[in-house]
């Protein structure tokens, strides 16, 4: 037998021994078999290539009864390549999707209302409502999360009372993440647990009457049939990857978070 022949035999059988270890060694170890399947793949990848290009003609000059199973395993080079191609592709899509969420993530953990919302430091001139309207997330001139309609209806029925002006600020600003930040599974539970914060600080701030202060905010968030519905859509389209238990367990854990402020320091 030609030596070059006896050559690509001996490699092949070192590949598949090589792989072989390498299988059982994942499995000894409990290490992911994803790798394994990587480490062939590349293989196959890297040593078709070094085939295609240094080797094959000389093979199939001195071979030539071999052309008929070349075109086979081009075939096979061939699919493994655009599948790895494709993987690798769809791979980078996930890790840039992961990392957007991420971004939306701790951009929702870090908004909060802080002490010159609750006073009014900053409040936004009045929007034209129709402009305001014509869109799910308004007009939010000042930046601070809250639509300013919204808050400025807030301020115009509590200008005496900072304590319920911030635990409706906050709810507020939590069904405007709702609104605008709810784009998937992970985004839409962070987003909801602001929500049930919200709600608790409203609790302790006017226990006797919370309920009617809840639905007072949400009047004036959800004031178009467009805007009612978008929160009705995201919810159930995002929270159908959640079991009962695992969103009930989420909101105690972030109810126990409740006003963004120390609402005691506020004098009334």
């Amino acid at each position: 037998m030609n030596i070059f022949l006896k050559a690509l035999i001996l490699i092949g059988k070192l590949l598949v021994i090589a792989f072989i270890v390498l299988f059982f060694y994942v499995l000894g170890f409990g290490l992911d078999i994803t790798h394994i399947i990587e480490a062939v793949i590349m293989s196959i990848i890297l040593f078709g290539t070094v085939f295609v290009f240094f080797l094959k003609n000389r093979a199939l000059t001195k071979f030539p009864n071999l052309k008929l199973l070349w075109r086979a395993v081009i075939v096979v080079y061939l699919i493994v390549l655009v599948g790895y191609a494709a993987l690798l592709s769809f791979g980078f899509y996930r890790e840039q999707e992961k990392s957007k969420t991420q971004q939306a993530i701790d951009q929702i953990n870090s908004r909060k209302i802080d002490l010159s919302d609750v006073m009014g430091t900053n409040l936004p001139p009045v929007p034209d409502q129709k402009l305001n309207d014509s869109t799910i997330a308004g007009i939010d001139a000042n930046n601070n999360g809250i639509r300013d309609d919204v808050e400025l209806a807030i301020f115009a029925k509590y200008p005496n009372s900072a304590k319920i002006r911030a635990a409706e600020l906050q709810y507020a600003q939590a069904l405007q993440l709702e609104l605008t930040r709810a784009y998937d599974s992970k985004i839409i539970i962070k987003v909801i647990g602001k929500t049930a914060s919200a709600t608790t600080c409203i609790d302790d701030v006017a226990p006797s009457t919370s309920g009617s202060l809840q639905k007072e905010v949400e009047n004036l968030a959800l004031n178009t049939d467009m805007r009612r519905e978008k929160k009705l859509d995201d919810l159930h389209k995002y929270t159908n990857t959640y079991s009962n238990e695992e969103i009930i367990t989420y909101l105690m854990l972030s109810i126990e978070q409740r006003c963004d402020i120390d609402t005691s320091l506020l004098t009334n």
